[in-house]
């Protein structure tokens, strides 16, 4: 059995030696204190790495690049701002900067405060919503209307009071001190129909 064991082992050591030696051979003939004065052969080309200072070559590759973009970038800058100044007059381009103007931002947010509005009656959100001591809604009747009301219901459909909008007034002062906390909605009735309610929080 020991004999085996250092067969083996006699084995290994001997091809590991075999394949290192061959690997030695074929990587380090260049590598040889033999082959240290000898010329390189035909087949393998030197490289020779150029020198910082070497003042022989006079091309700027630089040149030509900057050239092309310069011819890229350049071109349609100059085409494109005379067409675009052409096809515009100066009262085009008034009427344009005039529809960009930030009067049709604010009538946007004015909208959305409107509870509704037609040719006859405009009538605004409440405020302050969350109301504690009152609640105010600014309307305006312009035209003939007959009837126009405010209703004020609970979150169960009962109706908590009624305040009429008279046409020579434009605001309606809504008492909240003694209504209880909670959640409510304004309804607002024109010639007895429902055209428009909105949510109003009371809290105290």
């Amino acid at each position: 059995m020991k004999q085996l064991i250092l067969k083996y082992f006699l084995l290994t050591f001997l091809s590991v030696s075999v394949l290192t030696a061959s690997v030695a051979q074929s990587d380090g003939k260049s590598r040889s204190r033999l082959n240290l004065g000898k010329k390189p052969t035909a087949g393998v080309a030197s490289f020779k790495s150029p020198s910082s200072l070497d003042r022989s070559i006079n091309v700027k590759p630089n040149a030509a690049i900057n050239a092309y973009y310069r011819s890229v970038l350049l071109k349609p800058v100059a085409t494109t701002t005379p067409t675009a100044n052409k096809s515009r007059t100066s009262a085009e381009t008034v009427a344009f900067n005039a529809n960009d103007a930030r009067p049709n931002i604010e009538e946007a947010i004015k909208a959305e405060d409107i509870l509704f509005s037609n040719d006859k009656v405009r009538v605004l959100n409440a405020y302050p919503n969350p109301a504690n001591e009152y609640a105010e809604i600014d309307y305006q009747i312009t035209g003939n209307v007959s009837s126009a009301k405010i209703a004020l219901y609970n979150v169960l459909g009962a109706n908590v009071a009624d305040y009429d909008l008279d046409k020579n007034d434009r605001n309606l002062r809504i008492s909240t001190r003694e209504i209880p906390t909670g959640v409510y909605y304004y309804q607002l009735l024109l010639e007895g129909k429902k055209v428009a309610t909105k949510k109003l929080l009371i809290r105290h």
